[in-house]
């Protein structure tokens, strides 16, 4: 059983997250907390497999819970569930030791997929989804998923782990007429938290 901590300074979030992950019954929600101290609290009593954490939060937001969690080593992965779709903020998640960034308009359909794909191992960061051609969304997330659970599952010759040399074979994948969208940045160059 896998344990999960939600914290969101607003209730309606919290209670949307549950119910999607609702159905999952190897997955437990086993506490919520409304803002950053009392996120830490939780987390210490609960030491939850998984955090889905909200970035804008009173007394202490989520950048500073996650840059805490990975400074005192805790084993919880941590997914940034946010209402910011900013690219820069992606990165200072990654940077802080965020395991995944996903958008809150997009949780219906990515929360799931992120989620699986941080327990099987992987990563999942999602932003700039206005910035795509519209073709494309659904099969450049698909990949992000696939490729940050099971990088094998293309039946492709991908590398073990995210680097510039796997790109080139994105596109193999999804044809189409459009280019790698930057939301797929980070699996061009190597992850540093990645063995190998």
């Amino acid at each position: 059983m896998k344990s999960i901590v939600v914290v969101d300074d607003h209730d309606v979030v919290r209670q949307g997250v549950r119910l999607i992950l609702r159905n999952r019954p190897d997955w437990e929600v086993v506490a919520e907390a409304e803002d950053g101290l009392d996120a830490l609290e939780k987390i210490s009593s609960f030491d939850p497999d998984l955090v889905i954490l909200d970035i804008t939060m009173p007394r202490k937001d989520g950048l500073a819970v996650a840059a805490e969690l990975s400074k005192s080593k805790a084993r919880s992965k941590i997914l940034v569930l946010t209402m910011h779709d900013s690219r820069e903020l992606a990165r200072a998640v990654q940077k802080a030791g965020a395991s995944g960034y996903v958008i809150k308009t997009q949780a219906a359909r990515d929360l799931l997929r992120a989620v699986e794909a941080i327990f099987a191992g992987g990563t999942f960061f999602l932003w700039n989804r206005s910035s795509r051609p519209k073709k494309c969304r659904s099969n450049w997330s698909a990949i992000i998923a696939t490729f940050a659970a099971e990088p094998k599952a293309s039946g492709l010759d991908f590398p073990q782990t995210p680097t510039r040399a796997a790109a080139p074979l994105l596109p193999q994948l999804f044809p189409g007429d459009c280019s790698v969208p930057p939301a797929c940045e980070h699996l061009t160059e190597r992850d540093p938290r990645l063995p190998g």
